[in-house]
């Protein structure tokens, strides 16, 4: 008896929660030209574009990598479809680098200050600096996708003074630094 009470108890279950479930149709993605079509972080850039990290999941979308070479790994985009299968790329203004950054939780003994002379984009997307320190030391300063920054990375120009604190520096000239964070002194 009992197990005929729980049974139809547990049928019951199944059937409140089967008339519970939302019976509308997904969203279909008709994007039209011009509309705003996800903003996110950029993770990764290769030939097939750009692989933006959004709220939920890592999506690709079809831009022009050379058109667009002022992007970074790292860099907050928004991505405005053109005709359904590429996307034009523009920064996104809303998300706000400064709120990122604490100095106060990296090791002063690590800081350096440079003058930005020269900002390039490997073939991975990273960004990479040539900066030179007040003693005229050069150093390359490699901008990882941990990196944290209080600007958007294509926002950077040649003669922008920056603060870098660094993961690791080699020991080669000129050196390679791996920056933890960089903030923009302006």
């Amino acid at each position: 008896m009992n197990n005929k009470i729980m049974l139809m108890l547990i049928c019951f279950m199944l059937f409140i929660t089967g008339c519970a479930a939302d019976d509308t149709p997904p969203d279909t993605e008709d994007e039209t030209y011009g509309k705003y079509s996800a903003n996110g972080r950029i993770v990764k850039i290769d030939n097939d574009g750009f692989h933006v990290q959004g709220e939920d999941k890592v999506k690709l979308f079809n831009v022009d990598t050379e058109k667009n070479s002022n992007f970074y790994i790292g860099e907050y985009v928004k991505l405005d479809s053109m005709d359904g299968n590429s996307y034009d790329v523009a920064l996104d203004e809303e998300y706000d680098y400064t709120a990122a950054i604490a100095t106060d939780i990296y090791d002063e003994d690590s800081k350096l200050e440079l003058k930005v002379s020269e900002i390039s984009r490997d073939e991975t997307g990273e960004m990479r600096i040539k900066g030179l320190a007040d003693d005229k030391k050069e150093y390359y300063v490699v901008v990882g996708p941990e990196t944290i920054t209080n600007f958007a990375h294509s926002t950077l120009k040649a003669d922008d003074h920056i603060i870098v604190y660094s993961e690791d520096t080699s020991s080669v000239i000129p050196a390679v630094v791996e920056a933890k964070a960089i903030m923009v002194v302006r």
